[in-house]
């Protein structure tokens, strides 16, 4: 029984090394294996931290988990949560959904996100938001 047991898991480390198709993306020893260590540090309080340096260690790409990738990148912004993107959120975003239908950010197709996108992109854009700092920018700081 024990022998089948570690010839199952020297089958999963070694399949994870090497057929993997994340493998490439750098990241801690054990995230290809498991998410106890990201559990350790959120824990700890310092997964932030944690985060940040394994960027400043690895570069934009950084592989913290089995099935996850963490972008660093700036110019990734608009590609990732732009409109129209094909990017899909992870489940993590859907314990912030709760209850909420008006929810852009919890929202994990893309569908619905788009269509409220549309009702209010015209206040971002750049007439209004001049025609408010126009109002706001003779304001004594006080008022704020």
């Amino acid at each position: 029984m024990v022998s089948i047991a570690l010839a199952l898991l020297a089958t999963f480390i070694t399949y994870t090394l090497l057929r993997d198709p994340l493998g490439g993306i750098p990241g801690p020893f054990w995230a290809p294996f498991s998410r106890l260590w990201m559990v350790h540090h959120s824990r700890a309080g310092n997964m932030h931290t944690t985060m940040i340096g394994l960027h400043a260690k690895n570069g934009y790409l950084v592989r913290p988990a089995p099935n996850e990738v963490y972008i660093s990148d700036s110019s990734a912004i608009k590609i990732i949560y732009g409109a129209g993107t094909k990017v899909q959120n992870s489940y993590w975003y859907s314990v912030w959904q709760d209850h909420r239908k008006f929810d852009l950010f919890g929202r994990r197709d893309e569908e619905i996100p788009g269509q409220h996108r549309r009702l209010i992109s015209n206040i971002y854009s750049k007439g209004p938001v001049e025609k408010v700092g126009a109002v706001l920018v003779p304001l004594p700081r006080s008022a704020w």
